[in-house]
Order: structure tokens, then C-alpha cells, then sequence
């Protein structure tokens, strides 16, 4: 995986190489970056079927793996999202699999430690699922997938994530 900057946001044609993180396996199939700015800048990575979570350290001056969640999908996951946060102390990111799933994963910062958990799994696509995206306030997830069913999932009083609306063509 490569990181690039545009060292003159004046002129976006030149960038630079800042950093090149090794993959082991199966390379990177999707990146989301955590779009909180007053956070470190922090980014999930797909990788065959696995999730890992990059954080900057500004003192090495590099990106640190800090977190790969033990779960994991069955098969290569498509898609992962980073979900606006407005408010909550904890983030979440969704992931679209060829495994028929959608997952969500909640995210919590302590004591500078990052640690992940799934909260929710999806099959109602019963195809593999290659899209998944937050609203703008981070409440409701929306996925789709090769059954040509667009899902929107949000939560309950019981913070339960269920889905409320299928829409198809």
C-alpha cells in the first residue's frame, strides 16, 4: 500500500510518496480513511479477508498497524467505510464481503489502544455484497451486491443494528 501527499495543495498535479506499508498476501483491496479531523489520521484497510487499522504517529513520522480485528469474513471483502462520527465516543466501519455478509465494527479509543468488535452481521443479500456507505451523520449504513437490492440498516433504542428498507429496481 502507498501513501501519497500533495506536498502544494495550490498545485494538485504533483504528489509524493510519504510512506509504503507491505501487504502480506493478498495486497489491499479497499481503504477508508477515519473522517473525524480532530482525530489522529487513522485509516482501515482490507486486506484478503481481514481488516487492519493504520493510525500516523506524527513522532516517527510514519503509519503504525494498530489493531486487526480477530474476526473475519469468510471471503475477500469488497468495500469498507469509515462512518462519520457526530458526537459518539466510539466509530464504527462497515464492510462488504463476497461472502454474502455485511459487518459492522465498532471501534473504541483508550489509553492510546485501539480495539475493534462486531457489533452486527448482515446475509440478507444472499449474492456477494460490493458496496457499502455511511449517511452523512453516521446512522444509517446503506449496502448493496450483485442481487441488485439496495439495504439501508440503522439502530434501535436497544442500539440493535436491524435493516428498514429494501429497495430494488
Amino acid at each position: 500500500m502507498k501513501i501519497y501527499e500533495a506536498m502544494d495543495i495550490t498545485s494538485l498535479t504533483s504528489w509524493s510518496l510519504v510512506e509504503e506499508i507491505e501487504q502480506q498476501n493478498h495486497g489491499v483491496s479497499c481503504i477508508t480513511w477515519n473522517p473525524n479531523p480532530f482525530d489522529k489520521p487513522t485509516l482501515a484497510v482490507a486486506s484478503g479477508i481481514e481488516i487492519k487499522i493504520y493510525e500516523h504517529d506524527n513522532n516517527a513520522n510514519r503509519w503504525i498497524l494498530r489493531e486487526t480485528p480477530q474476526e473475519k469474513h469468510r471471503d475477500v471483502i469488497h468495500d469498507i467505510s469509515w462512518a462519520p462520527n457526530i458526537g459518539r465516543n466510539y466509530d464504527f466501519i462497515a464492510t462488504a464481503s463476497k461472502d454474502k455478509t455485511v459487518a459492522i465494527w465498532k471501534i473504541t479509543k483508550q489509553n492510546n489502544q485501539i480495539s475493534t468488535q462486531r457489533v452486527a452481521s448482515f446475509d440478507d443479500h444472499q449474492t456477494g455484497v460490493w458496496r457499502v456507505e455511511w449517511n452523512s451523520t453516521g446512522t444509517i449504513l446503506a449496502s448493496s451486491g450483485d442481487d441488485g437490492v439496495l439495504r439501508l440498516w440503522k439502530t434501535n433504542f436497544a442500539k440493535e443494528w436491524k435493516k428498514f428498507l429494501d429497495v430494488s429496481t
